[in-house]
């Protein structure tokens, strides 16, 4: 049998990242899953909850990865999962939510892998994966 792998999914508690984090415990790994809110998952078998919210500044970001190092020893994989699609069309949309989409869905996720490259660097191993939605591709306009 292959040797636990530990996973950290940010955008747990909620959809895809909390049915990945299910998915994962249920085979036997270790699972930190990652949100703002870590209360709405707290209590699941296998599944560690922590705060990590990527849409705030670098320092804390890694401050939070850091503590999570700390507390569970190592990361392997690291889903960047935390998103959301801004919809409407781009005259509707104000320069702040377009800077907050872009926060959210690039920077963040961008930031997180900033934080935890030092650490998979290090150990020389690691796996890096960042889910999207097809909701976020442009849609063509048709006049």
């Amino acid at each position: 049998m292959a040797a636990s792998r530990v996973w950290l999914i940010t955008g747990a508690s909620t959809g895809f990242g909390l049915e990945l984090a299910k998915i994962a415990a249920s085979r036997g790994d270790r699972v930190i899953a990652a949100s703002r809110s870590p209360q709405k998952i707290a209590g699941l078998t296998g599944i560690t909850a922590a705060r990590l919210d990527h849409n705030e500044p670098l320092p804390q970001v890694q401050a939070a990865i850091n503590d999570i190092i700390n507390i569970h020893g190592t990361v392997d994989i690291v889903v960047n999962n935390a998103a959301y699609v801004q919809s409407g069309t781009v005259e509707e949309a104000t320069p702040e939510e377009t800077q907050r989409q872009f926060q959210a869905n690039t920077f963040g996720p961008i930031n997180v892998y900033r934080a935890i490259l030092p650490h998979l660097r290090s150990k020389r191993s690691g796996t890096l994966l960042t889910i999207g939605s097809m909701a976020a591709w442009p849609r063509s306009v048709g006049w």
